[in-house]
């Protein structure tokens, strides 16, 4: 029997049982259907499965039945979303109002309105009772990687050269000193890490080398860089622009000779083998991201790594690197330390709150640094001074187990 040939006391119980997508495509059959399903259909699926949600439940009551029902839609698709059972929430875009009512003023509430399909027009409310519609731009596709700019500033003329990297560019390095200058990328991909040689024509498009994590025998970690650097022309390495030590993401600092033979497996013959590490450290005791990395320091052996948290520092000493320590940043900040330059016996860092100085000199004075001019709250967020009263106290621990 035809839907159509149902009594209509019968297609309204019909309609108790149908989900929101259900009752848009019964009212698609025809005119007098939809007219059911816009007078009983709506109202009883708003009834049934109205949100728990107690700041929208009187809201709601003043709502057409198919506006609520959108509403609920909506509500159900965050939860499936967090409980991972539909595609997560992704961010957009961020929308400024305008510069009359945005500054100092709260908004207090927002509410979008029908606009004919396009979903584009939104109501904002401020604390002061000024109201603002606000028409948002169509969205356009969400773009997720990153460019590299290369410029030879040695030509009369310079002209940008861009690299189209597929993924999120986060750190580089250029060397110039090899025989053939190249540039190091880092990024957040399958291939994380790349080497482009230099020509005299300009920035080879296809990498020369991929640098990958792990061993011969497991399967690389998808991951990102944040940092790279060079060895010194003195390390214990010898005088050679071949060696590239990275910062990854996933918690290792991971050193790699570009003239070494250890290579993992590649299936694409179109790709260079992907390079393995010839060393990898990591401080076992706050396996954290890093996000900055610089060689240096005594006898030019040393490799810092500045981590994503409790303003650490880590350090390892490239003739022994399984006896490495770990030092927080004065002050214990919470923040990662977003840079790190080993210079001599010094090393140089910032955090979100402050730089910082490690000295590790033997002949450091009370006027080898500036004094600082600090009142009774700032001496408190740098803790505390150190023994000896020239800087302040640090927490040092080793990586030994």
């Amino acid at each position: 029997m035809h839907v159509k040939r149902l009594p209509s006391d019968v297609i309204v119980v019909i309609m108790q049982y149908l989900s929101a997508r259900d009752l848009a495509a019964l009212s698609e059959t025809c005119t007098s259907v939809y007219d059911l399903v816009s007078e009983f259909g709506w109202s009883l699926h708003a009834r049934q499965n109205s949100p728990p949600s107690f700041s929208l439940s009187k809201s709601l009551m003043s709502w057409a039945p198919y506006a609520q029902v959108r509403k609920y839609d909506l509500f159900v698709c965050i939860h499936r979303s967090k409980a991972g059972n539909a595609p997560g929430i992704v961010f957009e875009g961020a929308y400024t109002t305008s510069q009359r009512l945005q500054a100092h003023r709260d908004i207090t509430t927002m509410a979008s309105v029908e606009d004919g399909g396009m979903d584009q027009t939104v109501y904002v409310g401020f604390a002061d009772g000024a109201l603002e519609r606000i028409t948002l731009p169509l969205s356009e596709p969400r773009k997720q990687g990153g460019t590299a700019v290369f410029m030879n500033l040695s030509s009369a003329e310079p002209v940008p050269e861009f690299l189209d990297l597929d993924s999120r560019g986060w750190s580089t390095h250029l060397s110039a000193r090899s025989s053939t200058p190249y540039a190091v990328f880092g990024t957040s991909s399958a291939d994380p890490l790349s080497v482009h040689d230099i020509h005299p024509s300009g920035l080879s498009p296809s990498p020369s080398a991929i640098l990958t994590s792990g061993t011969a025998d497991e399967r690389p970690k998808q991951s990102a860089v944040y940092g790279i650097a060079g060895a010194p022309p003195t390390s214990p390495w010898g005088h050679s622009d071949q060696i590239i030590v990275s910062g990854w993401y996933d918690g290792p600092v991971r050193v790699h000779d570009l003239r070494s033979s250890k290579r993992a497996y590649s299936s694409d013959p179109c790709c260079p083998a992907p390079l393995l590490p010839v060393l990898s450290m990591f401080d076992p005791w706050l396996f954290e991201p890093n996000y900055s990395v610089s060689c240096g320091g005594g006898a030019s052996s040393y490799i810092a790594a500045g981590t994503a948290r409790h303003s650490v520092v880590a350090l390892w000493d490239v003739r022994n690197p399984s006896a490495g320590w770990s030092v927080h940043a004065p002050g214990n900040d919470p923040s990662p330390v977003y840079s790190v330059v080993l210079e001599s016996s010094r090393l140089f860092g910032a955090t979100q709150s402050r730089p910082f100085v490690l000295d590790f000199g033997p002949d450091v004075k009370e006027d080898t640094y500036p004094s600082l001019k600090l009142n009774h709250r700032d001496e408190e967020g740098l803790k505390k001074r150190d023994k000896t009263g020239i800087g302040f106290y640090v927490t040092r621990y080793d990586h030994s187990r």
